[in-house]
Order: C-alpha cells, then structure tokens, then sequence
C-alpha cells in the first residue's frame, strides 16, 4: 500500500505543477471571416438606426414641418420600408460580389 499511496501522491503534485494550456479548438479568423463579420454588424447598426431616423426626420420636419400636414405618419412609414428595402438590397450585392471577387 505505501508504494501506491506514494506513486498517487507524486502524480497529484506533477498535476499540480502543470500550466493551462490555451484550448486547441480556438480557431483564428481569417482577414475574410474578419471582414464578412464587420459588414455584418456595419449592416444591423445601419438597419437599427437608419429607417428610424428617416421616419421621424421625415414625419416631423418634412412633411409636418415644411408640407405642414398634419399627420405624416404614413409617410415616414413608407421611407423607413424603402431605406430598409434599399439597405438589405446593397447587403445582398455587396455579399454577392464578395463571394466573385475571393472566386
């Protein structure tokens, strides 16, 4: 029993004296994924914030503002579809080029 109590103590200190190791299965990106992950949020950044300041940039000063409606509600509403439309549409052109330009 000595020889086995003391060859489980000596592995039990080893362990201890190991150093973490960063994992294996860590992928670096590569300057394409990199790229491809900065025009995406560039994309939902731009999706958050733009069809709402065209709406209230057009429903207030615009129409209500300068026209002088009274209510440009629907107005605003149809700018923010078309910048929306506008934005997912350069999305799919700038990843359909991408994808001929690494081809």
């Amino acid at each position: 029993m000595d020889g086995f109590s003391s060859t489980r103590l000596s592995s039990s200190q080893d362990a201890g004296k190991q150093q973490h190791q960063p994992a294996k299965f860590v992928k670096q990106w590569t300057p394409r994924e990199k790229r491809a992950l900065r025009t995406l949020l560039l994309f939902s950044f731009a999706m958050i914030i733009l069809p709402i300041s065209g709406y209230f940039a057009v429903k207030y000063v615009v129409l209500e503002g300068v026209l002088g409606w009274s209510d440009g509600a629907i107005g605003g509403a149809i700018t923010s579809v078309v910048i929306i439309h506008v934005l997912i549409g350069i999305y799919v052109f700038l990843a359909y080029t991408e994808d001929q330009k690494t081809d």
